[in-house]
C-alpha cells in the first residue's frame, strides 16, 4: 500500500509537470501535429511495438492549460501477433496554471473516452504487459536499514497545498484477458468511473460501474477526506457495492495512516442474499450438492473489523446462514507464527440439511437412479483426483505445528445424522503442535456426555487420545433418529479411554488401544424374544412367528471392552433379565474384519435381574459368530450344546438332531439382525 502510494504520487507530480511543459513550450515553439510522426517512431523504438495517434491533437495555454487528442493506439510486440494492446478513443485534460507556482493544482477537466486494453499471457508464461528485459524488472537490492530511497524522500517533501478537480470521468472503458497458458479468458466490458468534489479537504465522491463477463457489477459513495498529506492521517470511507442486483455490499469505516503503520476500523455489512442465485446469475456450478436443495439460499454478514498488518480482529460480527445465526469474536496476531483466538456462539443449526445427498436416493418415480459410470485413471487425473485405490497424499502438519490457538465454541441446538444435540460447550487450545479439547460436553437426550481429548501432530503420524463419560441417555429415541432404526431400548451410560495414532483408515484401526464400559438399564432388545425362542429350541419346537413385534425386556446390560492394537475384546459381555441371562466374550478384528464371538444364553429360575451376581444354574442355548463383518456366519456352539441326554436323542434321531440345531442357528441370526449385524 505505502510503496502503491508513493508511485501515484510520483506519477501525479510527472503528470502535474508534463503538463505544464505541454502548455507552455510545446504551443510557443513546436507544431505538434508536424512532429507526431518522430514522436511516433521515438515513442516505438523505445517501447518495442508499434505507437499512432490520432492528428487531431489540440494544445492550448490560456485562459486554460489543456491537451486533447482523439486517438491513441499501442500495439502488440512481436511475438503476440497482430493487433492492439492499449486504444483510446479520446482524451482532453484543462488546468490552471497559476496556481501551481503555490502548489495549488485546479483542473476544470480530465476525460478518458473508450479505453481498451487487451491483456494475453502466452502459454510459455510471458505476457504482452511486460515492457523491458528480465533484467531492468530485477528488484534492486535494498538499501541499508536506516536509510531512505528517493521514492520515500519524494513521497515525504510532495505536498499539495490544494487540490480542486471539475470533472474526472472514464467512460466506455474494456479490459480484456486472454491466459493461453490455463486456456481462460475474461472481459470487463461498459467500465466507467467518475469522480466528483475531488478535494484534499472534502469528501470525494465516485462512481464505478462494469459489465465483468456480462455481470453488472457497480461501486459508488466517497472516499475521504485524504487531506494535505495524502497517505498521512484519517482517510474515511462509506461505500455500497451491487453485484448483479444479487449481492449487496455496504463497507463504512476509517484507514488511518495509510501510507505509514496502516491501521483500520471498517463495518462490512451484507444484506441477506441467496448464493445459489448468485452464482446462477454467474452462470457458475454451485460448488455442493446439499440433502436439502434449499439451504444455503440465504447468507448474510455483518463484520465488525479492525486491524493493522500484525494483527486483525472481528468484534461483534454476525453470519447469517438459512435459520442460524453465528455470533464471532476472534483476533489473529503475529502472521508468522499465527496466535489465533476466538469465542462463537451459534444458537442452531442442521447439520444433515448441508451435507450431501446419500447416495442409494431414490431417484423421482421410486426408481433408482442408475450410478455414474465410473471415471477412468486419466480422467480423475485431468480432474485433480486421485485416482481409486491410490495412497492419500501425506498431510502436511508444519502449519499446525506454528499455530497457537485459544478458542470456545457453543452452539444451543445441532442436528447431525438426526440426532439431535442440545448445549454443545467445546473449548480448545494448543501450540507447538499439541491441542487439547477440554472441554466438549453436551445434552443428548435426556442424558449428557463429556469428552476431553488431545490431538498431537509434532510427528509427521499424529497421535489422538480420547476420554468419555456418558450417563442418562435414552438409547431407543437416539437410535431412532440417528438409525432409523429400534433396535435398543433404555437408559445407557458410558465410560471410554481411546487412543490411536495416524490419520488414514488402516492406521487408525490398526493402531486403537483402550477400554471401556457401555451400560444399559431398565431396556430391551427389539425385534427378538430371547427366553420365547430359547425355550422353543430347547423344547425342539423351533423358532416361531410371534402375533407382536418380540422383544427381551432386561434390567441390565453391560458391555466391558478392551482394544488393543484394533482388536476388539469382550470377556463378559451380560444382561440380566427376569429369568435370563446372556453372555457374550470373544473378539472382533477392525483391521481384517473378522469376527470370533460366542454367545450364550442362559434360562434361569430366578425374577431377579439388574444387581444379581450369583451364578445362577438352567438351560443354556449357545451360538457361534464367525466370518466377516460384511458376511457373518452363526452356527450352534456344540461345545456348549452336547449333553449326555442330547447325545443319546442324537443317536436315535439324528435328522431331528440335525433339525434343532439349523433352529438354533436361525435363532441367533435374528438375535444379532436386532443389534444391526448381518443382513
Amino acid at each position: 500500500m505505502k510503496k502503491l502510494l508513493i508511485w501515484i504520487l510520483a506519477g501525479l507530480g510527472g503528470l502535474i509537470a508534463l503538463v505544464i511543459a505541454a502548455v507552455l513550450v510545446i504551443p510557443m515553439f513546436v507544431d505538434v501535429e508536424s512532429y507526431l510522426p518522430q514522436i511516433e517512431q521515438k515513442v516505438s523504438e523505445a517501447t518495442g511495438r508499434p505507437v499512432s495517434f490520432g492528428r487531431d491533437v489540440d494544445v492550448s495555454v490560456f485562459p486554460w492549460a489543456g491537451v486533447s487528442f482523439d486517438t491513441m493506439r499501442i500495439g502488440n510486440s512481436q511475438e503476440f501477433g497482430e493487433g492492439e494492446f492499449v486504444k483510446v478513443e479520446s482524451f482532453e485534460v484543462r488546468m490552471k496554471l497559476l496556481p501551481l507556482l503555490s502548489k495549488n493544482v485546479e483542473i476544470e477537466k480530465f476525460v478518458l473516452n473508450g479505453p481498451e486494453v487487451h491483456l494475453v499471457k502466452l502459454a510459455d508464461g510471458s505476457s504482452n504487459w511486460q515492457f523491458g528485459s528480465q533484467e531492468a524488472k530485477s528488484p534492486q537490492p535494498s538499501a541499508e536499514k536506516g536509510s531512505q530511497s528517493q521514492e520515500q524522500k519524494t513521497a515525504r517533501n510532495f505536498q499539495l497545498a490544494s487540490l480542486e478537480v471539475g470533472e474526472f470521468a472514464v467512460n466506455g472503458g474494456r479490459i480484456l484477458y486472454e491466459d493461453r497458458e490455463a486456456g481462460l479468458s475474461k472481459k470487463i466490458e461498459n467500465i466507467t468511473f467518475h469522480l466528483k468534489n475531488v478535494s484534499l479537504d472534502r469528501p470525494i465522491d465516485l462512481f464505478f460501474s462494469a459489465d465483468i463477463d456480462g455481470t453488472p457489477l457497480t461501486v459508488e459513495g466517497s472516499v475521504g477526506p485524504v487531506g494535505q498529506k495524502p497517505g498521512e492521517g484519517t482517510v474515511t470511507t462509506d461505500l455500497a457495492v451491487n453485484l448483479a442486483d444479487e449481492l449487496k455490499i455496504s463497507l463504512e469505516g476509517t484507514f488511518i495512516n495509510p501510507s505509514g503503520e496502516q491501521k483500520f476500523n471498517v463495518h462490512l455489512s451484507t444484506e441477506p442474499f441467496s448464493p445459489r442465485s448468485l452464482l446462477q446469475t454467474l452462470e457458475m456450478p454451485f460448488p455442493v450438492e446439499t440433502t436439502d436443495p434449499e439451504a444455503l439460499s440465504s447468507v448474510a454478514a455483518d463484520l465488525q473489523i479492525e486491524g493493522d498488518p500484525s494483527a486483525v480482529m472481528l468484534r461483534d460480527s454476525r453470519l447469517t446462514i438459512d435459520d442460524s445465526t453465528l455470533k464471532i469474536a476472534a483476533e489473529l496476531t503475529d502472521m508468522a507464527k499465527p496466535d489465533v483466538s476466538f469465542k462463537l456462539t451459534l444458537d442452531t443449526i442442521d447439520v444433515d440439511r448441508y451435507l450431501p445427498a446419500p447416495q442409494d436416493k431414490k431417484a423421482a418415480g421410486g426408481i433408482a437412479a442408475d450410478p455414474a459410470p465410473a471415471a477412468t485413471p486419466e480422467q480423475q487425473q485431468a480432474a485433480g483426483q486421485e485416482p481409486a485405490g491410490a495412497e492419500p497424499a501425506a498431510i502436511d502438519y508444519r502449519p499446525l505445528r506454528r499455530l497457537v490457538v485459544d478458542g470456545e465454541m457453543s452452539i444451543g441446538e445441532l442436528t447431525v445424522h438426526g440426532a439431535a444435540l442440545r448445549n454443545v460447550e467445546l473449548k480448545i487450545a494448543g501450540s507447538d503442535g499439541v491441542f487439547t479439547l477440554d472441554p466438549f460436553r453436551l445434552d443428548l437426550y435426556e442424558g449428557g456426555v463429556d469428552v476431553t481429548g488431545k490431538f498431537d501432530v509434532r510427528q509427521d503420524s499424529p497421535e489422538t487420545a480420547v476420554s468419555l463419560e456418558a450417563d442418562g441417555i435414552k438409547v431407543g429415541p437416539l437410535l431412532r433418529d440417528s438409525l432409523e432404526k429400534e433396535i435398543l431400548e433404555g437408559t445407557m451410560g458410558a465410560a471410554a479411554d481411546i487412543s490411536f495414532r495416524g490419520d488414514t483408515a488402516p492406521s487408525v484401526k490398526k493402531s486403537l488401544n483402550g477400554s471401556g464400559t457401555l451400560t444399559f438399564v431398565d431396556g430391551a432388545i427389539v425385534g427378538i424374544d430371547i427366553a420365547a425362542t430359547a425355550r422353543s429350541l430347547a423344547a425342539g419346537l423351533g423358532s416361531k412367528v410371534p402375533e407382536k413385534k418380540p422383544r427381551t425386556d432386561f434390567a441390565e446390560l453391560q458391555v466391558p471392552f478392551v482394544f488393543e492394537n484394533g482388536v476388539f475384546n469382550t470377556e463378559n459381555t451380560t444382561l440380566r433379565s427376569p429369568l435370563l441371562r446372556v453372555k457374550t466374550m470373544g473378539s472382533a478384528d477392525m483391521v481384517s474384519e473378522r469376527l470370533d464371538m460366542r454367545v450364550r444364553t442362559k434360562i434361569v429360575g430366578t425374577l431377579k435381574g439388574q444387581g444379581d451376581t450369583q451364578d445362577r444354574t438352567g438351560l443354556t442355548v449357545p451360538l457361534l459368530v464367525e466370518g466377516t463383518f460384511a458376511d457373518p456366519k452363526y452356527s450352534a456352539d456344540l461345545s456348549g450344546l452336547v449333553s449326555k441326554e442330547t447325545l443319546q436323542e442324537a443317536v436315535k434321531n439324528p435328522e431331528a438332531a440335525k433339525e434343532k440345531i439349523k433352529s438354533l442357528e436361525d435363532t441367533g441370526k435374528q438375535l444379532l439382525k436386532g443389534f444391526g449385524i448381518g443382513d
